[in-house]
């Protein structure tokens, strides 16, 4: 049995970096004065303003990064592991993978009777595809048997990088679908942090799925112009098992947290800054299906409140047991959740419910050709 004490702390972070911070700080020193030895930030935990202009001017290289060493000195004092949601990270427009990051270390043994063998390689389910043949157009279709997410390795050290091949984002597109070149030459990484107790960095998950979309308001968010998207799912070992990294719009891909689960992943990360419109309507129902699906823990730290740029964001920071079940919620406004977590609950719901195992490869007809048979 590995039990421990979870905190979610719900921010209203804006354009001032040093009040961020200070309540951030705040924050998780509540959640360690509680217990709390997983403490867990939204996205955008150090900044956050509407405008790409204010954030591209705010962002940093890691290495310079100011909010970074703070959060990492703030990780030794409390002797909390510390999930920084996200910062945003000047980047160059190279492909993520290429990009060195800092050792991704990990701690702590996985749970080791939580699948029936260690995670050294997941079985991902394949894409569904057409069958064998040729489109109307007379293309040649994919083999039904060509995999979504392929040669999924989970390292045993610390963080363990998936390829994420159709599920990561390539090319950035106006609404017309015109590319859309970066302002400056350069975007953003959204870069989520796992930090030791210790302050290091045991690993790091950019943000793969870009957030391009039209709200009912009719207002129109195009985050692939200021932001480069990742191409490689994590998996970070803790003292506790493993915790797969994801960040806010991911969640709508459920194909992402399938092959962390299948990966070995006993916990999901999901720190957010949901839009109000859509959260809403699609919030509790997302993160609980994830749990669902994947029998495993989801934590979901949220941004919320009304923000510099017109934004405004849903809070209701979640913590869902692999039932289902929400042991822990907030409201609209700052706060900490907490939960006890015990990752007995995973092996037992795993071992009655082994749907992970049950994936099977299908095929479907060709496009515009119905089976009625």
């Amino acid at each position: 049995m590995a039990a421990f004490r979870a905190a979610c702390v719900q921010l209203n972070s804006g354009n001032d970096l040093a009040a961020n911070l200070r309540a951030a700080d705040a924050g998780v020193r509540t959640a360690a004065e509680q217990g709390a030895q997983l403490i867990m930030l939204p996205e955008y935990a150090a900044l956050l303003d509407g405008s790409g202009r204010v954030m591209r001017e705010n962002s940093y290289p890691e290495a310079g990064h100011p909010a970074l060493p703070a959060f990492q000195a703030l990780a030794r004092e409390t002797r909390a592991w510390l999930l920084v949601g996200s910062l945003t990270v000047k980047v160059d427009d190279a492909p993520a993978s290429s990009e060195q990051g800092p050792a991704e270390r990990g701690a702590g043994p996985r749970l080791r009777d939580a699948t029936a063998e260690p995670a050294i390689s997941a079985s991902v389910i394949p894409a569904p595809c057409a069958s064998p043949g040729s489109d109307p157009k007379g293309n040649p279709l994919p083999p039904c048997d060509a995999p979504r997410l392929r040669d999924a390795k989970v390292r045993e050290s610390g963080a363990a990088p998936l390829s994420a091949g159709a599920a990561s984002v390539s090319g950035v597109t106006s609404p017309e679908g015109a590319p859309v070149p970066p302002s400056d030459g350069a975007r953003m990484a959204n870069r989520s942090y796992l930090l030791s107790a210790d302050g290091d960095i045991a690993a790091h998950y950019d943000k793969i799925h870009m957030f391009d979309v039209t709200l009912p308001s009719g207002k129109v968010i195009r985050e692939s112009s200021a932001y480069r998207p990742g191409d490689r799912a994590v998996i970070a070992a803790t003292p506790w098992g493993p915790l797969g990294m994801t960040v806010c719009y991911d969640l709508r891909f459920p194909h992402l947290y399938r092959a962390l689960a299948q990966a070995g992943a006993i916990f999901l990360a999901v720190p957010s800054s949901f839009q109000r419109e859509t959260g809403v309507a699609h919030w509790h129902t997302l993160l609980r299906a994830r749990a669902i699906e994947n029998l495993s823990y989801v934590f979901a730290p949220a941004m919320c409140g009304e923000h510099p740029g017109n934004r405004t964001t849903y809070g209701h920071s979640l913590m869902i047991d692999p039932w289902g079940k929400i042991l822990a919620e907030l409201g609209g406004e700052p706060g900490v959740a907490i939960a006890d977590i015990n990752t007995d609950e995973v092996v037992r719901v795993r071992a009655m419910l082994p749907s992970l195992e049950h994936d099977r490869a299908f095929s479907l007809p060709p496009a515009g050709v119905s089976d009625n048979t």
